[in-house]
């Protein structure tokens, strides 16, 4: 009776629904990012298979070089050799692909008897799988603390370096011993490698609630987050084995401005509101603990309070208003630079807000130095194209839709602020312009310009609504169909473009640097290499060396 009566309420029908939307997006996305598990035999032997061939072709090469002009110098006979090899890899390019796929599969076998589960993606990986591994050891952090930084005992012999403190360690850790509860021999790699996927579920219901913030129809709000977490950037830097700190930079975003929408209402709860705000800067000084460019996100909702305010004041002449939202925004600055300064020391609010502006240039602006600098030689900090930024943020579809939406809601919402409402459309609006100026720089921004985008799209898709109900009226003088049943069911059709787009590209978005070859020469330096030898080496390598061979 009690669940009848549940189940015929409108407001808990309202909450199945969007659990059950919720539920089947998380469950597109989770396939994708299973793709290293569901394809795992050949993605780990390929580099083998394709080293293997390569090298029967660089012999006969050789071979023919030596037979058809013996009289060569070496070094005509290396540069004819390099030019044969380049020609073959170019001509006979499908026919290559075919002979390392079947050498692959006649090595399949032997690989997947030796291993179980792919290795981590990339090398940053590595480097927060190393201090997982020793927190599990030691039962602690393993590196002593000042700060806002902890000193990294195994960098930049033989003093060490400071690096940025991160929670990221202890959530992978934490679910480790979550699953041991259902397979007590689950070893540690295999386990942290699931985190992003625990990431991305927590970014994906952060997403339906700021939706339902922004006051869009169920539909809209799936629509959009099938397209949100299939986007290329945020499916590269979260699928499994993805060990990174990347998708709090979808986390956290999300959830400051959901708490921001909810303490903006000056007409609401005042109680309510002063909670709203008082977890947003919690939130935000949980945010410094993941990322050190925080303070990006920080100068937006700073710079958006005034803006409101001004807005406020001026425009809509609330002045009563402008008392409520200054406090707001003011608690929020106040409350953020108490929580990192009782956190990390007085001065570490400056600090740590100088030292994330000065990475951000770095990203933005890298310069050429003796020693190989991270920002150059690092494709994915290369500066951002249009076409880049459009593909790998979810498309054409997206993006373009976005863009109108944010045109439109500025519109609306300065013409008919009751309907649209404006605050909301300025913080999206400025994170929107923010985040786009940083991935011009930087490619690896876009996963902050994924964010408004979405939401903007989400928008969108509502005035789209509007203008076919709008055509549908003048053309047949009446909507298209009663509460638009069909033209949700074509809206929806939509999400078939990001499902068939990452079907297509999924396996090129991987980056499995790591195999066999790299762990059994690590575990050799491991075991058989003095303790207090120093090995130097540089970023990809060096994050694979203290994770493995420690």
């Amino acid at each position: 009776m009690l669940i009848k009566t549940l189940s015929s309420s409108p407001k808990t029908k309202k909450w199945l629904l969007t659990i059950f939307a919720w539920l089947i997006a998380l469950s597109i996305g989770t396939y994708f990012r299973l793709y290293p598990l569901l394809h795992f035999k050949t993605p780990a032997i390929h580099n083998q298979s394709e080293q293997y061939v390569h090298n029967l072709i660089h012999q006969k090469i050789a071979q023919d070089i030596q037979k058809k002009h013996p009289n060569l110098s070496d070094k005509e006979k290396h540069a004819l050799h390099e030019k044969l090899f380049q020609s073959v890899l170019i001509q006979d390019a499908v026919q290559l692909k075919a002979t390392i796929k079947k050498v692959a599969i006649d090595l399949d076998t032997p690989a997947s008897e030796n291993r179980q589960f792919p290795y981590l993606l990339a090398s940053d990986s590595f480097y927060y799988f190393h201090l997982t591994e020793q927190i599990h050891e030691l039962g602690r952090f393993p590196y002593s603390i000042k700060g806002s930084k902890y000193h990294h005992t195994l960098m930049m012999a033989p003093h060490g370096h400071y690096e940025p403190f991160n929670l990221h360690p202890f959530v992978g850790y934490y679910l480790y011993q979550f699953l041991k509860i259902f397979n007590p021999d689950i070893p540690l790699m295999q386990a942290v490698s699931f985190t992003p996927l625990l990431l991305s579920a927590i970014a994906l219901l952060a997403f339906f609630w700021v939706g339902t913030l922004l006051q869009c129809r169920l539909s809209n709000i799936f629509i959009s987050a099938v397209f949100f977490i299939l986007a290329p950037i945020f499916v590269k830097r979260s699928t499994l084995g993805w060990y990174d700190n990347d998708p709090y930079n979808v986390i956290f975003p999300l959830l400051i401005i959901g708490c921001i929408f909810k303490s903006l209402p000056v007409d609401s709860n005042s109680r309510r509101r002063y909670l709203y705000t008082i977890l947003s800067f919690v939130l935000m000084w949980f945010y410094t603990y993941f990322w050190q460019g925080w303070m990006m996100f920080f100068s937006v909702i700073f710079l958006s309070g005034i803006t409101i305010i001004l807005y406020n004041h001026f425009i809509l002449r609330k002045s009563k208003a402008t008392k409520s939202l200054s406090l707001i925004f003011l608690l929020f600055t106040v409350g953020s630079f108490i929580m990192v300064a009782l956190t990390f020391g007085p001065g570490e609010f400056l600090t740590l807000f100088n030292e994330g502006w000065k990475a951000l240039g770095d990203f933005l602006n890298p310069q050429l130095a003796l020693w190989p600098d991270l920002y150059i030689s690092v494709g994915e900090l290369r500066p951002a194209t249009w076409d880049y930024i459009i593909e790998f943020t979810g498309g054409p579809i997206l993006f373009f839709t976005a863009i109108i939406s944010l045109i439109c809601s500025i519109y609306q919402a300065a013409v008919n602020p009751e309907k649209r409402n404006p605050f909301q459309i300025i913080i999206l609006g400025a994170f929107f312009f923010a985040a786009l100026f940083i991935t011009k720089g930087a490619q690896r921004f876009a996963m902050l310009c994924l964010i408004p985008e979405s939401l903007f799209f989400m928008i969108g898709l509502e005035y789209i609504r509007i203008f076919i109900n709008f055509i549908f009226k003048k053309i047949y003088k009446r909507p298209i169909i009663s509460h638009d049943y069909l033209l949700t069911i074509l809206l929806v059709g939509l999400t078939f473009f990001p499902i068939h787009h990452m079907t297509t590209t999924i396996k090129s978005l991987l980056n499995q640097i790591f195999n066999t070859a790299w762990e059994n020469t690590l575990l050799k330096i491991k075991d058989q290499t003095p303790p207090e030898s120093v090995i130097n080496a540089w970023w990809p390598p060096g994050h694979f060396i203290k994770a493995i061979a420690q």
